[in-house]
């Protein structure tokens, strides 16, 4: 996730040149429009995730249920919406979105997963490890297409000569 803040900070920095073809001029706006709110709705997780590990390192496993049904899952939901209603001009600019859709996808199935070993644990008392183990693979999956994204940002921003 502190991935997250690197390429927030070097959007908050880019620059354009005069000259700016379409798919610049899309990418720019993707940047600082779509991309820019989906940054904020992930600092949103953020913080539901503090709270998440905070009530599970205290053994709360109830609430941190509450946490992923009520906060977790309805977030991860509006990010996919907000990502999959998004329409571009340029193939470039649509295939950096479904890396983001792809990524967020993956986060949200972990989420799923987590939801369903936290109710087995709390229902039946069972343990719930391989459900946990699935969780932390989806949530590496979700991690190699973030670092897929930001490479094809940053090969993005040299194509079109975007400073970040």
């Amino acid at each position: 996730m502190k991935r997250w803040v690197w390429v927030f900070v070097s959007i908050l920095l880019l620059t354009g040149c005069n000259n700016v073809d379409d798919t610049q001029e899309e990418l720019l706006s993707y940047l600082n429009g779509p991309y820019d709110e989906f940054l904020i709705m992930y600092e949103e997780v953020e913080l539901i995730y503090d709270e998440y590990d905070e009530r599970g390192a205290n053994g709360e496993d109830e609430e941190v249920l509450e946490i992923i049904r009520e906060e977790l899952i309805p977030q991860f939901e509006l990010m996919h919406d907000h990502l999959t209603d998004q329409q571009f001009e340029s193939e470039e600019i649509e295939q950096l979105n479904d890396l983001l859709i792809e990524e967020t996808s993956y986060n949200l199935q972990a989420v799923e997963v987590d939801e369903d070993a936290f109710s087995s644990v709390i229902e039946s008392g069972e343990d719930a490890e391989q459900l946990f183990d699935e969780r932390d693979e989806l949530y590496m999956q979700a991690d190699e297409v973030l670092a897929e994204f930001e490479q094809y940002l940053d090969d993005l921003l040299d194509t079109y000569e975007i400073e970040a």
